[in-house]
């Protein structure tokens, strides 16, 4: 459960692993998968994870498009979402 409270009000998590991908699919958590491809293809069909590979620019742009789609989205740390979307777009 400790973990759980880590990501359920993130912005954005970035991972490689299935289990995460699905745990914050069923939080409604944006995730970035650092992988080419995943386990968990039921997470990228519900629009919740967005493979990034490896590659730093790729991931990058991928986080900033996230961090743009969730930007309307009220959450309680809405003001992170602001702040990161600047920082990257």
């Amino acid at each position: 459960m400790e973990f759980l409270n880590l990501w359920k009000d993130a912005a954005l998590v970035l991972t490689d692993s299935g289990g995460l991908q699905e745990e914050t699919t069923a939080l409604g958590v944006p995730c970035l998968t650092l992988r080419e491809n995943t386990e968990r293809p039921i997470t990228i069909e519900e629009g919740t994870n967005a493979l990034a590979g490896r590659d730093p620019v790729r991931i990058i742009a991928e986080a900033a498009k996230a961090l743009r789609a969730t930007r309307g989205v009220r959450r309680d740390n809405g003001l992170h979402v602001l702040f990161l979307t600047r920082l990257y777009v």
